[in-house]
């Protein structure tokens, strides 16, 4: 089940994104990829954290989404 619950919606062009494996509200990254404009997304809450390889918190700059399709705990995180 996925954990965030929301209004999803998909984006009109592919979108840079990065792989997450979520623990928690901890989201640790685990790679990069391209996700597909046929991708559902919904907001991330101000309450998850992103955290790098180095166990750092990444500064949130602009608005993330999450993915919603995928499977719990790996979810994709894009900026827009």
């Amino acid at each position: 089940m996925h954990p965030i619950k929301g209004p999803h919606f998909s984006l009109d062009k592919p979108r840079a994104c990065v792989q997450v494996e979520r623990k928690g509200k901890k989201l640790h990254l685990n790679g990069i990829q391209i996700a597909k404009e046929s991708t559902l997304w919904t907001n991330l809450p101000d309450d998850y954290t992103i955290i790098d390889k180095d166990g750092n918190e990444v500064p949130k700059e602009r608005t993330r989404i999450i993915s919603v399709e995928t499977i719990d705990p790996f979810h994709l995180i894009a900026e827009l």
